[in-house]
């Protein structure tokens, strides 16, 4: 059963959280405690053996410090409450062909299967069931889920992770195809904000945002030798030092540690920046300064940031830890299972 272990203050402003399975801490921080705006997530660590989930709330206004003491206990027992009510889900996902893989084969489909089922857990979903039905088509059954959006779309899309270098002589190129996809971005937002959206206008600005990646991704090259998200051991997100944007932070394995070492150097001074690529999509290209042209950056970690929300940082993060799918999903079925009384 979920419930409060234990809550110290550390001063009349500080105070710590330490509670066991109550709520997911991303959920805890993100829902409930950012919107005070004085609480501010110092750190979050995670015992594996007990995986206790400690919360740092540091600068925090003393007229929140009651609210606090009182509201958490209340919130572990009714998001307690709440779950024995969730609804499950029942889901139906083919897996898509692709020039490179013209037919799938059982190896495919066991592939995909254990990434499932790697997601699903990472999740903190229980009971669940992940079967492969037929040729190309996968069975999931979930018992309870707390967000059935957020298991489609990390079951939407593949979570691949690459490293790009930019090639020589492409700044102005890259600076202009990157203005153009922030107007597209901008305007396609927009389309869909009006009360009676042109869904032909939406079609073709999506059709001109799919051109502007392809643009995107040809002013880059692959790494020698690649570095892909197979190269990544551990992924979380965080928030970023002035609090209000996210990030993912990623470490590598020892030899992408050596080839990011190797890229960053060979990069640095140039002005030529590093591509991050998440599923074929530039998320940030940062240009690496003359300071790492001895060495590169070494130490095996690196930061992905970009105009990430918490959802995104947070989905984005938990797909790199479990890996990408070696061929896309499609969700061919989606149905809420009612829980019994």
């Amino acid at each position: 059963m979920s419930y409060l272990r234990q809550l110290t203050y550390i001063s009349t402003i500080s105070l710590t959280l330490i509670f066991n399975g109550c709520l997911p801490v991303g959920y805890l921080f993100d829902k409930w405690l950012a919107p005070l705006g004085d609480v501010k997530k110092d750190e979050i660590k995670e015992t594996q053996g007990l995986q206790n989930h400690e919360i740092a709330l540091l600068n925090l206004a003393p007229d929140y410090t009651g609210f606090i003491c009182n509201f958490i206990p209340y919130l572990c027992n009714r998001e307690t409450q709440n779950n024995s009510h969730q609804n499950g889900l029942r889901l139906v996902v083919e897996l898509q062909t692709t020039p490179s893989i013209p037919k799938i084969t059982d190896r495919e489909l066991a592939a995909v299967k254990q990434v499932i089922e790697k997601r699903i857990q990472r999740l903190d979903i229980s009971q669940a069931t992940v079967q492969i039905q037929g040729k190309n088509q996968i069975l999931i059954i979930l018992p309870k889920v707390r967000d059935p959006s957020q298991v489609t779309r990390i079951l939407g899309k593949s979570g691949k992770l690459e490293f790009k270098e930019q090639k020589s002589g492409t700044k102005n190129q890259l600076y202009t195809l990157l203005a153009t996809r922030y107007q597209l971005t901008e305007k396609q937002q927009k389309l869909r904000k009006n009360s009676n959206p042109d869904q032909n206008a939406i079609a073709k600005n999506a059709q001109a945002l799919q051109q502007n990646n392809l643009a995107i991704s040809q002013v880059f090259k692959i790494t020698k030798p690649p570095l892909t998200g197979k190269n990544i051991t551990d992924a979380f997100s965080q928030s970023t030092q002035d609090k209000y944007r996210w990030e993912i932070a990623i470490r590598f394995d020892e030899e992408g540690s050596r080839t990011f070492a190797k890229v960053t150097k060979n990069l640095a001074g140039t002005g030529r920046a590093i591509g991050i690529f998440i599923d074929d999509k530039l998320v940030s290209s940062p240009v690496i300064g003359v300071e790492f042209a001895k060495s590169g950056i070494t130490g095996g970690s690196a930061v992905i940031s970009g105009s990430f929300t918490a959802e995104d940082a947070q989905d984005i993060a938990l797909k790199l830890q479990s890996g990408a799918f070696p061929l896309p999903l499609k969700i061919i079925e989606s149905t809420s299972i009612k829980q019994s009384k």
